[in-house]
């Protein structure tokens, strides 16, 4: 399992938002470092899972994948979750819609090679299985 929150840029090469430093952006993420592992972990697994918000937003990165599921929830559900979430302390309200608003401008996959599932429960184990398993 390789997260992409491993791998961060270094915060100087990160822009800024509200004099915050915007890990929400893709520039967050050190993509060449990404690739590197995910490379190296294909030559010593069967069997890779990368996860990240921008999981597949660098091309490269993405064309190695053999399998892709993107899985979607509401926005209503994503405020509830982040309302008390404090890994990060308390994070205003605005930060919050902007956390939304780049998933929606970055986070999404950019091709139709994907298992979309919206609203993931484990009724919908099954589907995920079934294209899982197939060559």
């Amino acid at each position: 399992m390789i997260s992409q929150d491993d791998y961060p840029s270094d915060a100087s090469h990160i822009p800024s938002i509200q004099d915050r430093v915007d890990w929400e952006h893709p520039s967050s993420i050190n993509h060449l470092a990404v690739l590197e592992a995910v490379r190296d972990a294909y030559s010593n697994h069967t069997h890779v899972i990368v996860d990240g918000l921008f999981a597949f937003y660098d091309p490269l990165l993405d064309r190695l994948y053999d399998k892709r599921i993107y899985l979607t929830i509401d926005k209503n559900v994503f405020l509830e979750r982040k309302s008390v979430d404090e890994r990060w302390g308390n994070e205003p309200d605005w930060f919050i819609e902007h956390i939304w608003s780049s998933h929606k401008q970055h986070g999404m996959p950019t091709s139709n090679q994907h298992l979309i599932v919206h609203n993931y429960n484990s009724s919908q184990d099954q589907a995920v299985f079934k294209y899982l398993s197939k060559i």
